[in-house]
């Protein structure tokens, strides 16, 4: 009997009569599965903390990423813009 491994699957599909596969489960990302193994968990004392490092974050991604629609400003450039129209909240 040969054993034949399929791309996608977690299991071997041994030929048979009716020539159907066994019925499996698709495969984890391997690479996401390396990458979430091998990235440090971040971790904050305060929600204070997580917020602060989220708002650099977003800020960097907004620097560094094109907007969509007008692909010849970044993101944070089309923010800058409309900030003075933005409505202010009360927290």
């Amino acid at each position: 009997m040969t054993v034949q491994w399929a791309d996608n699957m977690c299991c071997y599909l041994a030929p048979r009569r009716n020539r159907q596969a066994h019925c499996c489960e698709p495969k984890p990302d391997r690479a996401r599965e390396r990458a979430r193994f091998f990235t440090p968990r971040l971790r904050f004392k305060t929600l204070d903390e997580l917020n602060a490092w989220l708002l650099d974050k977003c800020i960097a991604h907004a620097k560094a990423h094109r907007h969509p629609e007008l692909s010849e400003q970044t993101v944070w450039e089309v923010f800058e813009a409309e900030r003075p129209k933005l409505v202010p909240y009360a927290v």
